[in-house]
């Protein structure tokens, strides 16, 4: 009789400290997170390194006539301008604008200072070649004229180093923009270099 209260006092026992054991495991879950849910709440949340905002590239300056300037190995200077109805070639040759032009005729003196041969507006270009183009109005643009065989032309003027020529680039362009008073400026392109000129 003594062994069996014996050991119904020890199987409540155990019983109890198996529930004390279980009941306390959920209170220990929710004391966790709340402490985790404090250090979060507590660590401060880093501010945005402010970016540098990037300055803007300005323009490239338009020159005046009669400003020497380099692009790549090349001195150039744009001397003067003209219109004309036709460039003349000799004693009995001339060329003809399309019917209703007129050649925009720039006079420019250019040098090779490179230690090679080179070719100024070269007909047939890469990269590395010198181009012209005029520019007119609101952004309305002309590209140079080839006159063969003309002796002032400079297209195709292949120049040893350290020399110079003087000559003429023409461009056939309409008859509004010789009226017009509106801004007229020849560019010179060399890869990603140019250099603008004003005409008028």
């Amino acid at each position: 009789m003594k062994k069996t209260v014996i050991s119904m006092v020890l199987c409540g026992i155990l019983a109890l400290s198996v529930v004390g054991c279980t009941g306390s495991t959920p209170n220990s879950q929710p004391e966790s997170s709340q402490v985790s849910v404090s250090v979060a709440e507590a660590t401060p949340t880093p501010e945005p390194t402010p970016t540098a905002e990037p300055t803007p590239t300005p323009a490239p300056e338009t020159l005046e006539m009669n400003t020497e300037f380099s692009l790549g190995d090349w001195a150039i200077t744009v001397t003067g301008m003209e219109f004309m109805a036709t460039i003349p070639n000799g004693d009995y040759m001339q060329f003809t604008p399309t019917e209703g032009n007129q050649y925009l005729v720039v006079h420019a003196k250019v040098t090779n200072n490179g230690k090679e041969s080179d070719t100024f507006l070269p007909s047939f270009s890469i990269n590395d070649d010198v181009t012209a183009k005029v520019m007119y109005g609101d952004g309305y643009e002309y590209s140079a004229t080839n006159l063969l065989a003309y002796d002032l032309g400079l297209h195709d003027s292949s120049l040893n180093p350290l020399t110079s020529k003087e000559g003429v680039i023409a461009f056939d362009v309409p008859q509004a923009v010789v009226d017009s008073s509106d801004p007229l400026s020849i560019v010179f392109y060399l890869n990603t270099d140019s250099a603008e000129v004003k005409l008028r």
